[in-house]
């Protein structure tokens, strides 16, 4: 039937180009989840009508002399299956959310995972996350392990201002615009570069008292976080306003005025 077989293929020609589109930001109409589902599924419906309509034994059942399985292979009943398990594939891999056949996707859903994935709280920092994002006003600045790979998305997942985080150290060797600033947040902290790309590594955990006052006071941060089991002595009798096995959050304007400890 080759009327269906140029329905079929374009049919799936126009989904795979509206997906193209899609990736792109452009879009003819609105190409949402239901018109897509709905598209692949008159694909699949069709295919299957098509393939009914086949006649003759599979490739494996016909008998073919040497080098007679490359035109055999070519027939048309065997390039409309082999286009209708490409076509469907996207459908099922989406159903299945694999991400080893990830470019087999449509792409919008790849791009949706990818900032779903960025943005939602994961691992060892997901309650600290969950935390600041209800009990702290957005806008708020926070002092995190600035070497520590954990903290590289917490602007993005936390929704919080961060003071200098690992990307940014990163890209002080690379960006001479951002050096300066850069650099001083980094001496704020109480780091002492040891060279252009190395820093000392256990600043964070003794930072002193003093420093914390200054960060507060002259740079407006509102949170530090330490590493529980490595408490800066500085805060160990300040209440922390989270706790859990991971993390430690302090509050800077809880700091004690005299540094004997009492909470201001």
């Amino acid at each position: 039937d080759r009327r269906g077989v140029r329905l079929f293929l374009l049919l799936g020609g126009g989904l795979l180009l509206l997906e193209l589109l899609d990736k792109r930001g452009i879009s003819l109409f609105p190409f949402t989840r239901s018109v897509r589902v709905g598209g692949y599924l008159l694909l699949a419906l069709l295919f299957l009508r098509l393939r009914r309509r086949c006649s003759g034994r599979s490739l494996l059942e016909r008998p073919h002399t040497d080098g007679s399985w490359v035109p055999s292979l070519l027939r048309g009943d065997r390039v409309l299956f082999l286009l209708g398990v490409l076509f469907l594939m996207a459908p099922l891999t989406e159903a299945a959310w694999k991400r080893e056949v990830a470019p087999l996707r449509p792409f919008s859903l790849s791009r949706i995972e990818t900032q779903i994935r960025l943005s939602r709280p994961s691992g060892e920092t997901a309650g600290l996350v969950r935390w600041v994002r209800e009990h702290t006003p957005k806008g708020s600045l926070f002092v995190v392990p600035p070497l520590d790979v954990r903290f590289l998305p917490f602007r993005l997942t936390a929704e919080r201002g961060v003071f200098i985080t690992i990307y940014d150290i990163n890209q002080l060797a690379f960006d001479v615009a951002v050096y300066p600033q850069g650099h001083r947040r980094l001496t704020r902290i109480g780091v002492r570069p040891i060279g252009r790309h190395q820093i000392e590594g256990d600043f964070y955990d003794a930072i002193p008292l003093r420093v914390l006052e200054r960060l507060r006071d002259e740079s407006g941060v509102d949170y530090f976080v330490a590493r529980s089991g490595r408490i800066p002595p500085a805060l160990r009798r300040v209440r922390p306003s989270y706790a859990d096995a991971h993390f430690t959050l302090y509050d800077l304007r809880r700091l004690p005025e005299n540094g004997e400890g009492q909470p201001r």
